[in-house]
């Protein structure tokens, strides 16, 4: 049993660097990929293992598609499809360097993956030739959130990106159409880059789909994780200097003056303010509030309406990698595990945790 503040320990987790925890949408269980090279299914209301599916090699992201099938990324590139009924995967694709994020488009049954090699890539994993195509990006992809109908990229270069998902299905159903097999295009560097190996071998179409909206951060430093706000509005996103900005899609003089940035996840060490990174943020999906965890092993939760912090847990044995809470908000999955900000040292083993989430932590708090 674990400290009842910090959440119940979770029995077998990965044996190293636990990369992201993350629900399901229709149920308590809950998947945790892992640099152990393994992609963990967990019943989040009993905190038991269901499976553990192996990989080829250190596993970067996963996702849900439904309660049945997931979907993993690798430092090598590689994106799996994962059987969780079987326990078998199978590989989808690559691309040229790690893959950093992959994510699941409910609305469109696609699949978004992003890369160090700078490119979305987009699947339909109901293909055979599953690789619709690439985007290309001005940087390594570090984080992707997706919301309603936008999709928000983080990259190296402090670049953010937004996409407009209803774009992108809709160049999806142009290279499926056979005007556009019968008469491919070549080039182009902000486009999606298709790859219609089964009709025509070495062709590349491209179709350009250009973001909706490309900005700098509004933070100095490097970005560590992007996530987009519930209703659609704006996103956060937290950088490696223990800073969170929330910024607003609206471009208008009215909507650009609400967004703003403050400090989290730094503390004094022996006389001096040790600042750590802010590795994930998670909203709740009843309150709208949000957590963040950090490289202090601290959770706080925020009311970015307000500009509060309403509550916050600590501290766990280590840096705080992911937090992910289940579809009604009332559980929330904690990976303990030491992402490396002091550098190659001794640190505690990785751990996961399921907390019950209190109403006080994350309900807005009533202005006085």
């Amino acid at each position: 049993m674990g400290n009842s503040n910090l959440g119940e320990l979770v029995e077998k987790p990965p044996l190293d660097g636990i990369s992201r925890v993350i629900f399901n949408n229709s149920d308590n269980h809950f998947l945790a990929s892992s640099w152990d090279q393994t992609v963990r299914l967990y019943d989040g209301s009993t905190g038991t293992l269901k499976c553990t599916n192996f990989q080829d090699a250190p596993v970067l992201d996963c996702c849900f598609q439904n309660s049945t099938t997931a979907f993993s990324s690798t430092v090598d590139g590689h994106v799996n499809q994962i059987d969780l009924v079987t326990n078998s995967a199978s590989l989808l694709g690559k691309h040229e360097a790690g893959a950093q994020t992959v994510t699941y488009l409910q609305q469109s049954g696609l699949l978004v993956s992003g890369s160090w090699d700078k490119t979305l890539r987009l699947w339909d994993v109901r293909k055979p030739q599953s690789l619709i195509g690439s985007i290309q990006l001005p940087g390594k992809l570090y984080s992707v959130s997706v919301e309603r109908d936008r999709i928000v990229a983080a990259t190296s270069g402090r670049h953010v990106l937004v996409f407009d998902t209803r774009s992108l299905h809709l160049a999806y159903q142009h290279l499926s159409s056979p005007s556009s097999m019968c008469n491919p295009t070549t080039g182009g560097t902000n486009g999606i880059n298709s790859d219609n190996s089964s009709s025509q071998p070495n062709r590349v179409v491209n179709m350009p789909v250009l973001p909706e909206q490309g900005r700098m951060s509004s933070l100095k430093l490097p970005s560590r994780c992007i996530r987009a706000y519930p209703d659609g509005r704006g996103y956060a996103i937290g950088s490696v200097d223990g800073r969170v900005s929330m910024e607003f899609f609206d471009m208008s003089p009215e909507s650009q003056a609400l967004k703003y940035a403050f400090k989290c996840h730094r503390r004094a060490e022996e006389g001096r303010d040790v600042i750590y990174p802010v590795h994930t943020i998670a909203f709740h999906p009843v309150y709208g509030t949000f957590a963040t965890g950090g490289g202090d092993g601290v959770i706080c939760f925020w009311d970015g309406e307000h500009k509060k912090r309403i509550a916050q847990i600590a501290r766990y044995p280590t840096s705080v990698s992911s937090v992910a809470f289940n579809a009604d908000g009332t559980l929330m999955a904690i990976a303990s595990s030491y992402c490396y900000e002091s550098g190659d040292k001794k640190h505690p083993a990785d751990s996961l945790y399921i907390r019950n989430v209190q109403e006080s932590d994350a309900r807005p708090k009533q202005k006085k």
